[in-house]
This record gives structure tokens, sequence and C-alpha cells, in this order.
């Protein structure tokens, strides 16, 4: 249990879609084994992706389909707590660049519900390729045992979809 609880920390989630159109997506050509999820609620104006990894480091290259806005989100992992509220669990992003812009080149503190955002006006066929790196928060050991704390004294704490009771 301790283990997977820990896992979490690494975890970083980046979110994209193409919008402008409901037949707009993403064909994805490489993606370095991330975990990537279509949430039913992220299928409006165009196809959502919920890219997750916990690899520290993350290298794909994906192709447009339709005309529209690229929209990039890099994020933390959702947290809330048994009253649904967040908790901010920070991932600190380090690097990105899409197709060799870098957009981002230093240790960032980003959490969920304050992400990093990119949009970009995309063509149908248009070649992405994104490279990000991250690592854990850096925070104190006692800013991280508190965080702990908090999570383990409420057992229906959820990440994302994970519950952690059932961890």
């Amino acid at each position: 249990m301790l283990k997977s609880f820990l896992s979490l920390f690494f975890l970083a989630r980046i979110d994209l879609k193409n919008s402008g159109h409901d037949a707009n997506g993403l064909l994805f050509e490489k993606t370095d084994g991330c975990k990537i999820k279509m949430p039913q609620w992220f299928q409006q104006d165009g196809t959502g992706y919920q890219l997750e990894s916990s690899e520290q480091s993350l290298k794909l290259t994906f192709r447009c389909q339709g005309k529209g806005t690229l929209n990039i989100w890099l994020r933390g992992l959702d947290v809330r707590d048994s009253h649904r509220s967040s908790i901010p669990l920070y991932v600190d992003y380090t690097y990105f660049a899409l197709n060799g812009e870098v957009l981002l080149n230093k240790s960032t503190p980003i959490w969920h519900d304050k992400p990093f955002v990119v949009s970009r006006a995309v063509r149908d066929g248009d070649e992405y390729t994104m490279e990000i790196r991250w690592e854990p928060h850096g925070c104190s050991k006692a800013e991280l045992l508190e965080m702990i704390e908090k999570l383990l004294v409420d057992h229906e704490a959820h990440f994302g979809v994970v519950n952690l009771a059932k961890l």
C-alpha cells in the first residue's frame, strides 16, 4: 500500500484537446507507454485526452485531426477529500518543449487547479512532438509529512478516481 501511495507523488497528468469541432481529435504515434484516458466529460467540441505517467519524463508524438485549437494543460493529479474539496498535490515540471520550442525550462510547481496552459491554432494533419520532464514537488519533510497525514486521516480522499481506502 505504501509503495502505491508514494508513487502518486511522482505522477504527472497532461490534458490535451483539439477543440473546434466535435470530430476533432489527436492521433497518437509515440506515447512512451503513458496511460491515455478519454473521459466522457472531456468529449464535447473535440476529443479530449488525459495522459498520466510516473516515469518523470515523456516524449510523445501526435497528429491533429481537424482544424482547430490545440490546448495542452500540464497538471498534477486531481486530489479531493471526502467533502470533494481540492487538495493541492504539486508536481514540479522542469522542462516542456513543443516541436522543439522550449516553453518551460525551470522547476515550476503546478497542481491540478492551477495548470500550465499552452494553446496553438492547428490544421488537419499537423504533427507535434512534446517533451516533458518533472519531479516530485520539492517540499520540506514537514510539508510532505503534513500532506501524507492529511490524506491518510481522510480515508475517503480520492486521487483522481483512486480511493485511498482501496490502495
